[in-house]
């Protein structure tokens, strides 16, 4: 037999040749490199947020028509030329040896609040570009760790003072890279997506400043009023319809800052970072939704704009309008995958609603005019729902023929009986076929408004030569007889006929021509 294991079936892959074999298990969308892009820049947001460095340098470019991207932060670097048991440098193990890291433990250096998580992301610019060179400085000293399709092929380390003033900050550690075209679509970084991400992470980091270099175009990423420029930067798109809420919570490890507003859109804007990553799915997105629902409806009632007895308001009515962005900081986050979209673990779940909960009640207790301008807006969104529910109703009740004359009590159709729907049954068709196969094609191009199909199965009994009985006991003649309206007259064979029960104007018999 063919396609059996044997003991050469089963291989052994390396961190380097799995991450080139399977881009996407690390990086997810491979259409761009950016994701390789967002991995440094979140272990230098993890360096801003400690404390060390409030810039980020980021530089695309051409070299002798290859494209070059390049990653440089002013945080504490490495130790220079230190070696572990292994014989390897601290900054080689850094960004070559996967799974290793300083931020796995919660009473680390990063508390358990770092983006990186898994020592897995620095990697991926090595691993997945045909050039990389890594630098990092400190206490006088650089090393500079050379690598060739993921491989190292080179470590300097040389005294600063014999390098050139681009390293002026004191301390710091830069990442250049190819990003190989073996592993992405289009080499070149989506700009746009890029300077999305950066411009939020610099409103989410109001202290820090990002610079992103474009061939010789420059473009500054710095938000000194943080969330607030977010809502502004929103609300030009539209009108607002109440003032701004922005508030900060922190409870021993955790912390939340967080923003919304409403506007006069019919659609909502809700912006979820953990650990200044952006996701977009988990119980913290689900927490803070039903949060600000449970919320403006408990608020309703106590203000009489919702009686006691009336439906609460849905959360799909409540959001139209809503701009919400908020960053919680929490240890012992759990994600999915290493790209970190959505949140698995729900830890924090009770303080997110309470610090929701009491900054969302407080401000509608201080703006009720912006209260009762978000319920009446829930209102509208209520109606409108339940008007086109109704109407969705009866275009399915159209789509089954059960509207109109043809609606009948206690009416059983055949279950083979793909019914038309136009209530003018005298202009409606009944195409009778033999066998399944031929009625699935017809009922894929007929004109389901006038035109019904009904497949039988075999030759029909003759009914001529058979007795009632037999007759009455014959599914197909029983479906052709419901499907046409007819009933059975008592006694004999016939059939009693009511011209206001008969179902089709007229009847088309298709089958083989033999």
């Amino acid at each position: 037999m063919e396609n059996l294991y044997d003991k050469n079936s089963i291989e052994s892959l390396s961190p380097l040749q799995f991450t080139r074999l399977r881009p996407g298990v690390y990086c997810g969308d491979t259409t761009y490199p950016n994701h390789l892009i967002v991995e440094l820049v979140s272990n230098a947001v993890d360096e801003h947020n400690l404390g060390h460095g409030d810039k980020i340098y980021i530089h695309v470019y051409k070299d002798n028509q290859n494209l070059f991207i390049s990653v440089a932060d002013e945080g504490q670097g490495f130790p220079i030329g230190e070696e572990r048991e292994d014989g390897r440098t601290v900054l080689e193990a850094a960004f070559s040896v996967m799974n290793t890291s300083a931020k796995y433990r919660d009473d680390g250096v990063y508390e358990g609040t770092s983006l990186g998580l898994n020592g897995i992301g620095a990697k991926l610019p090595i691993y997945l570009s045909h050039y990389a060179r890594v630098e990092s400085w400190q206490n006088g000293k650089i090393e500079r760790d050379l690598y060739s399709e993921g491989c190292l092929s080179n470590i300097e380390i040389y005294d600063l003072h014999n390098i050139s003033d681009e390293y002026a900050s004191s301390s710091g550690t830069r990442i250049v890279f190819q990003p190989s075209e073996e592993f992405f679509i289009h080499i070149e970084p989506d700009k746009k997506a890029l300077e999305s991400f950066l411009d939020d992470i610099t409103i989410l980091c109001p202290q820090l400043t990002i610079e992103l270099k474009w061939d010789s175009e420059t473009k500054i990423f710095s938000h000194p009023k943080g969330l607030e420029d977010f809502l502004n930067k929103e609300i030009k798109k539209t009108v607002p319809l109440t003032s701004e809420l922005i508030f900060q919570e922190q409870s021993e490890k955790r912390k939340l800052d967080a923003a919304l507003v409403y506007t006069s859109n019919n659609s909502s804007k809700i912006v979820a970072y953990v650990n200044y990553g952006l996701t977009d799915a988990g119980p913290h997105l689900t927490a803070a939704k039903s949060c600000i629902t449970r919320s403006l409806n408990k608020w309703a009632k106590e203000q009489g704009l919702l009686k006691e007895k009336d439906k609460n308001l849905e959360g799909s009515n409540l959001q139209e309008g809503l701009v919400l962005i908020f960053n919680l900081v929490s240890p012992g986050i759990a994600y999915d995958a290493q790209v970190k979209s959505r949140i698995v673990s729900n830890e924090f779940v009770s303080f997110l609603n309470e610090a929701i909960g009491k900054n969302l009640e407080l401000w509608l207790d201080n703006n009720p005019a912006d209260g009762r301008a978000i319920i009446d807006k829930a209102l509208v969104a209520r109606k409108a729902a339940e008007a086109a529910k109704r109407a969705r109703e009866n275009v399915r009740k159209k789509a089954s023929g059960t509207t109109g004359v043809i609606k009948q009590k206690n009416i059983n159709l055949p279950s083979k009986l793909s019914d038309c729907y136009s209530t003018d049954r005298s202009k409606c068709e009944l195409i009778i076929t033999e066998g399944d196969s031929a009625s699935g094609n017809l009922k894929a191009v007929r004109d389901k408004e006038f035109q019904a199909v009904l497949g039988v199965k075999g030759k029909v009994l003759n009914t001529q030569k058979a007795t009632l009985d037999k007759a009455m006991a014959n599914a197909e003649i029983m479906d052709l007889i419901k499907a046409l309206g007819f009933q059975p007259a008592k006694g004999d064979k016939k059939l009693a006929y009511d011209k206001n029960k008969v179902r089709y104007g007229k009847v088309i018999i298709m089958s083989d021509a033999k």
